[in-house]
This record gives C-alpha cells, sequence and structure tokens, in this order.
C-alpha cells in the first residue's frame, strides 16, 4: 500500500497491511455477516456506521479490525456503539498507560488505558468501541471491503 501513514494506519487495504503497521498490532475479530451486523459466536457487533469500500455479499465471512486505542474501558466504553461485559486476562502496565486483554466471543481483544485506571487479571470490565472507526476484511481474500 502506497498511501501517507495516516491513511495507510486507518484504512489499511489489507489483513498484511493492518497486522504490520502498529503496537500493539489491530484486533482480529472473525465472524460472518448477518445483515448489518458481525455475528460472533453469540455476539452481535452492529456495523451500521461503516462504510464499505465494496459492497459485501450477505451472509460473507469476514474479519472487523479495530486498534487498541479505540477500544475503550469503564465509564467511556458506556458511550460507544458496541459494549460488552468481558473479563480481563493479561495487564502490561507501559508507564502512561496499561495495555490488557481480554476477549470478544472466545476472540482476543488487547485495549489500551490509562495508567490511573486500575486493572487485574480476572476483573469483569465493560470494554467497547465504535466498529465505524475498523476496518471490515474479506475473511477469504483478506481485502478490505
Amino acid at each position: 500500500q502506497l498511501d501517507n501513514p495516516h491513511t495507510i494506519y486507518n484504512r489499511p487495504v489489507n489483513l498484511f497491511v493492518a497486522g504490520f503497521i502498529g503496537s500493539p498490532s489491530m484486533n482480529f475479530l472473525r465472524g460472518s455477516l448477518d445483515g448489518s451486523s458481525l455475528a460472533i459466536e453469540n455476539t452481535s457487533i452492529p456495523l451500521g456506521g461503516y462504510k464499505f469500500d465494496k459492497q459485501p455479499s450477505t451472509r460473507t465471512d469476514v474479519i472487523l479490525g479495530i486498534r487498541p486505542e479505540h477500544v475503550s474501558v469503564g465509564e467511556d466504553a458506556r458511550k460507544m456503539p458496541f459494549q460488552i461485559e468481558s473479563e480481563v486476562e493479561i495487564v502490561e502496565p507501559m508507564g502512561s498507560d496499561t495495555i490488557a486483554w481480554t476477549k470478544i466471543g472466545g476472540q482476543s481483544v488487547t485495549f489500551r488505558a490509562a495508567s490511573e485506571v486500575v486493572l487485574a487479571p480476572g476483573q469483569k470490565v465493560t470494554i467497547g468501541f465504535d466498529p465505524a472507526r475498523g476496518s471490515v476484511f474479506d475473511a477469504a481474500s483478506g481485502d478490505r471491503i
């Protein structure tokens, strides 16, 4: 992908670019389109605000990519279009912020939190994000749709 850094980071053309750029790397949530939502096990993530580059067919297997810094926790998460209760698995203090891991539908999700936010493994938290800030990729080709 040849483009400016902002576009490469925020609108990667495929899964390779999405996973290569950024640290920690982009979260990838695999599921299938079910109308205007992404279905992952017993979880439905609304994609109504997402602007598709290409019109996907219904019931397409897709991967939603969301950057760790776009995942909120606690009160901030409750303001997001998608929220879910989850359990913190790993916490890594990084100084000015903390990186933590949890799961959505059995799939790992990394998020950043301010260092003042107290997180511990086993803690139940609300995480949330705006799927419109993410990237949706065709699971078969890996291309952005």
